[in-house]
């Protein structure tokens, strides 16, 4: 099975490369749909780096995939990614493996 890696630069960078790869689904092609959301609050926005606040995030988190997934305990899981670490070149630059078969919401595979 052919693996394929993502390279982002750490810090602020990394959250903008999260954020990108997090518009990925589960591989289900999107319909229209009405979507009907009760909560305390409304979702300020649906760009998750405009806010960062409860409600908004809440939503955010529905939609978006995020690359890993911080556990209860502190360690990260899998999420998009399968394996990540720091490049030896560069200790500011992180490398991402990317599971495979991955979509974008208009059933397009995601490359990289």
């Amino acid at each position: 099975m052919l693996m394929k890696s993502l390279l982002l630069p750490a810090r602020g960078t990394l959250l903008s490369g999260v954020a990108a790869t997090a518009l990925v689904l589960s591989g289900v092609a999107a319909t229209a749909e009405t979507v009907r959301w009760a909560r305390v609050g409304d979702s300020l926005t649906l760009d998750p780096h405009s806010q960062n606040e409860g409600p908004t995030h809440t939503v955010a988190h529905h939609i978006y995939e995020t690359l890993v997934e911080r556990e209860l305990d502190g360690s990260l899981s899998p999420r998009l990614a399968t394996e990540w670490g720091i490049t030896e070149e560069d200790e500011n630059v992180w490398y991402f493996t990317i599971r495979e078969g991955v979509k974008f919401h208009d059933g397009s595979d995601m490359t990289v």
